[in-house]
């Protein structure tokens, strides 16, 4: 089936034109190309995700280390004639 000289592209296309395009169609779309964006979007939402993780424990060592450094006056009221 070949399609007559003065057809245009799009029966061309449709007539099986020996280009990429009639041999593969939309198998690379469909079985390559939606997954590789699918694959890309869930690394960036769970890069996303690590990212809040690391900022929160960033600051809860940074909230513990001021509580933890915090002297109150009951402490210097009870171990300082200790030492």
């Amino acid at each position: 089936m070949s399609a007559p000289a003065d057809a245009g592209p799009g029966e061309l296309i449709w007539e099986g034109s020996p280009t990429w395009r009639s041999h593969y169609g939309y198998t690379i779309l469909c079985c390559l190309l939606v997954p590789l964006v699918i694959g890309i979007i869930l690394l960036l939402v769970q890069w996303a995700k690590l990212s809040a993780i690391r900022y929160r424990l960033t600051s809860k060592r940074i909230e513990w280390e001021s509580y933890r450094s915090h002297i109150t006056d009951y402490e210097l009221k009870r171990y300082l004639p200790i030492l």
